[in-house]
């Protein structure tokens, strides 16, 4: 069996109540489980509102095909300090995908923390 290398974690979906996962709490218990088994914490960022919380307890900050043109949550997330990988749409141009990561790079991001997929 493959060892596993990172924890992706997905603390609330949008579709769902806000009472159904507790995001805090998934997060918190995320954070735990990398300091048992050194992983790091992946999570995906879909409010702009979040991101500082989130940034607290994920190692990495994914930004999913579906918020590559949310250019508010783009620009909060270029702010934090954390690593970002930024997925990239099938149907969405390289064009478009470089204008996201544009948006990251205009809050003050460093491009070397910045993870291409």
């Amino acid at each position: 069996m493959k060892e596993r290398k990172r924890l992706d974690t997905v603390a609330h979906w949008p579709w769902e109540s806000p009472d159904v996962l507790g995001s805090i709490s998934v997060l918190r218990q995320s954070r735990v489980m990398r300091f048992q088994f050194s992983i790091p914490v992946v999570t995906e960022v879909v409010d702009s509102h979040d991101v500082d919380k989130v940034s607290r307890y994920a190692d990495i900050l994914q930004i999913g095909a579906r918020n590559m043109q949310n250019y508010a949550l783009l620009t909060e997330i270029g702010k934090s300090k954390c690593p970002i990988v930024l997925k990239r749409g099938l149907s969405a141009t390289v064009t478009e995908w470089l204008t996201a990561a544009d948006y990251l790079l205009a809050g003050a991001r460093p491009v070397d923390k910045l993870l291409w997929l």
